[in-house]
């Protein structure tokens, strides 16, 4: 017969240390953290209340009775602030939720803060979900990677076996954070397969959704070290806002919306970003960077961003990636390369961009303003989208070899003068009028999967953009 769940109570306004009882709180986050918590258990915090120092509760549930971390009572979410490295901390955690507690962890931007630090340091850690939590003004310095500054940081720190399954970071709300707002680090395996290859040492079921990030000093949502992430249905802007250029003397600092790197398999899915900046690198929406195989980037909304839609590095390393059913309004540049370079055996074969819309004043590829070779060597395959101009005698744009059935002509958009947030209700100014040359226009191809930004079937042919229907 299991043990019977506790409930253990936090309140810092407390006059007089408790046991953890409703009547008798805990009255310091050092009493709290004290307690090891079993399946069940829950550590609640009282709200209205606000403690300084570190939660770091040790433990785990199982399953079907996981630990609960939240909070109890009336009025705002208990608030934690941090005073050093960590506010909350979930060590070895199984089988445990955060929820419902405000976190802050300010500090001088000269050392390393993190709002909800996540880690495993041995064996498997499984089944943590950290959901709506408010994580604000958390000011670290610039270091990012396995134990960086940011909102919500998670790190492998052991060998391999260690790695997160199951691991749901939901409906958060992160913002004015350096450097980072979500970072995971799901292995310490420094060798990566192919997408198709098995990879047990990197982190499995790893989900990111419905998160808001902004005002961001570096990136927004990062995972490294996984197989088969999936980021989807997040809004990220104002990005990059501590970014450093290549020429700095400090080192260079770039920053991205939504990327992975040394990952398999990741889903970055129905997202929105908007306002990242440029720095002299990065500052774009979304990242086909180096080091990941088998990566899709589809049905996002991208607009006013500095760095462009997407950066593309090129990579000596076999790999695949698609981008598709995006639409991207006012970006700076469709596609962007700095600081990433096409060296010596390096190419973009087998990335595709396929069935995107793009409207903007201006098209061009590469660094800011200026057509770049490398983005039109040859390798990149582009087919089946709209380069919309609204900018009368804007110059056409160049296209790769692998460029077919695109449209530049006009597509008889909807309501092509359609601003603002939202990426069903921007997308819908962006679908096609009866007539429009784009219907049926475009070609087959198994890249394309089945369905497009809306959700719609993908016929055959298929119809240029982002929209089908």
């Amino acid at each position: 017969m299991a043990s019977p769940a506790e409930a253990r109570y936090l309140d810092c306004s407390a006059r007089k240390p408790g046991d953890g009882s409703r009547a008798r709180p805990y009255n310091t986050l050092e009493r709290a953290s004290a307690a090891t918590l079993g399946p069940g258990d829950r550590l609640l915090l009282r709200r209205g209340t606000s403690c300084t120092g570190l939660l770091a509760p040790s433990g785990s549930g199982s399953p079907r009775r996981p630990i609960a971390i939240g909070a109890y009572g009336w009025g705002p979410p208990p608030h934690v602030e941090g005073a050093a490295e960590d506010a909350v901390l979930l060590k070895d955690m199984s089988h445990v939720t955060l929820s419902g507690l405000e976190v802050t962890n300010r500090g001088e931007g000269e050392t390393r803060r993190r709002g909800v630090h996540v880690v495993a340091t041995t064996g498997v850690v499984r089944g943590v979900t950290v959901r709506g939590v408010w994580v604000h003004d958390v000011q670290g310095d610039l270091a990012k990677d396995a134990g960086g500054s940011g909102g919500i940081q998670v790190d492998v720190l052991g060998p391999e076996p260690t790695r997160f399954d199951d691991l749901l970071i939901e409906r958060n709300l992160i913002a004015d954070v350096t450097r980072s707002g979500i970072f995971i680090v799901g292995t310490a395996d420094g060798d990566r397969p192919r997408a198709t290859e098995p990879w047990p040492a990197a982190s499995t079921r790893v989900r990111v959704r419905a998160n808001r990030l902004l005002r961001l000093g570096g990136d927004g949502i990062v995972p490294l070290g996984t197989a088969g992430a999936v980021v989807e249905d997040n809004v990220v802007s104002e990005g990059n806002l501590r970014g450093r250029s290549l020429g700095d003397p400090r080192g260079m600092i770039c920053n991205a919306g939504i990327w992975t790197f040394h990952a398999n398999g990741t889903v970055i899915q129905r997202n929105e970003v908007f306002g990242m900046r440029f720095n002299g690198c990065d500052g774009s929406g979304y990242d086909i960077d180096y080091d990941q195989d088998g990566t899709v980037v589809q049905h996002n909304l991208s607009h006013d961003n500095e760095g462009g839609f997407i950066l593309f590095c090129t990579d000596a390393r076999p790999r695949t990636a698609v981008v598709r059913f995006n639409l991207s309004v006012d970006d700076r540049m469709v596609a962007n390369q700095s600081p990433c370079s096409l060296q010596p055996g390096a190419t973009y074969e087998n990335v595709s961009l396929l069935n995107n819309t793009f409207v903007a004043p201006v098209m061009t590829w590469g660094i800011l303003g200026t057509p770049s070779g490398a983005l039109l060597d040859g390798s990149l395959e582009v087919r089946n989208n709209i380069f919309h101009t609204t900018a009368p005698g804007s110059p056409a744009l160049g296209c790769s070899a692998r460029c077919s059935n695109n449209l530049f002509a006009d597509p008889l958009f909807v309501d092509p003068g359609r601003r603002g947030r939202g990426r069903l209700y921007v997308g819908a100014g962006f679908r096609l009028r009866r007539g429009s040359p784009a219907i049926g226009a475009g070609t087959s191809a198994p890249a394309l999967g089945t369905r497009d930004y809306f959700g719609a079937r993908v016929p055959s042919p298929p119809t240029v953009g982002f929209s089908q229907r």
